[in-house]
């Protein structure tokens, strides 16, 4: 016997995604009947999944607008990014690019810099478009690079292996044997793995904030009055528009989608169940 429903199976990792979905609610969370449908949606679904942000914060704005109230950002990440900083990130992105040039243009009977003497402004220049970066990263999100769909955490990958691939051609080209080459070279390493901690930190903050759905940046946390929030009916009105998002999103889904939708709701009813009850 089945037990996610009839024809509809389950794979492990969502129903790994379901449990973690279900201990993660909080203990005044786990009666409310529409969590049931929400998590098992949000789930199966990945594209729901993806839209989801957008529109709990549509749901918010519309139900504080309906009652005369201003929504307002509680972070400096829902105002949007400085002009200047566009610049200052397109600056950045050409130092970035530039510095390697110093090194990978040196073997060229033209070229400004061989690899010994070019390996220490190399080095510099990388060094300061990290900072740059580091500096740029909390508007990051925020910045019209970003909207557009650049500029994400998979840039400061790139970048790193870049770097890395620079100061591993500076040594094989004998840059070490000078004490300024040795510097730079050492500079170039530095810069390398600070980018890669950087792009873990862009990463997270790209999966925790998936700005890019139709050009638009993700929606920032809202200021709610505390009252308001724990008012009754200002929950249950964002739950029905909520709810009016849901029953629209399973028109078009498909026979296959719906099933597994009804199998994940039958699945997250039992666990949390389980975590109310204890297991049977």
């Amino acid at each position: 016997m089945n037990p996610n429903g009839p024809g509809t199976h389950l794979d492990p990792a969502t129903l790994a995604a379901l449990r973690e979905a279900v201990a993660a609610l909080p203990d005044d969370e786990l009666r409310d009947p529409a969590r049931v449908p929400e998590l098992a949606l949000l789930t199966t679904v990945p594209d729901a999944a993806k839209a989801f942000p957008v529109v709990r914060d549509t749901a918010l704005r519309s139900e504080l607008a309906a009652r005369g109230i201003r929504a307002t950002d509680t972070r400096s990440e829902g105002r949007p990014a400085h002009r200047g900083r566009t610049g200052w990130t397109i600056a950045a992105l050409i130092l970035a690019l530039a510095a390697p040039a110093l090194i990978l243009t040196g073997r060229g009977g033209g070229a400004a810099f061989d690899v010994e003497t070019g390996a220490l402004p190399s080095g510099i220049g990388m060094v300061v478009a990290l900072l740059m970066f580091a500096w740029l990263e909390p508007s990051r999100t925020r910045g019209l690079l970003y909207r557009g769909g650049s500029v994400g955490g998979s840039t400061f990958v790139f970048y790193a292996v870049l770097w890395l691939a620079v100061a591993v051609f500076a040594i094989a080209g004998g840059a070490v044997s000078a004490p300024a080459g040795a510097i730079g070279v050492a500079l170039q390493l530095i810069a390398s793995v600070g980018a890669g901690v950087l792009a873990v930190v862009a990463l997270r903050r790209d999966r925790a904030r998936p700005q890019v759905l139709g050009g638009r940046a993700a929606p920032s946390a809202l200021e709610v009055p505390a009252e308001l929030a724990a008012s009754p009916e200002f929950r249950a009105g964002v739950e029905r528009r909520l709810g009016d998002w849901r029953q629209h999103t399973e028109t078009v889904l498909t026979a296959e989608e719906r099933g597994r939708v009804r199998a994940a709701e039958l699945e997250v009813v039992r666990l949390v169940a389980e975590r109310v009850d204890g297991p049977a």
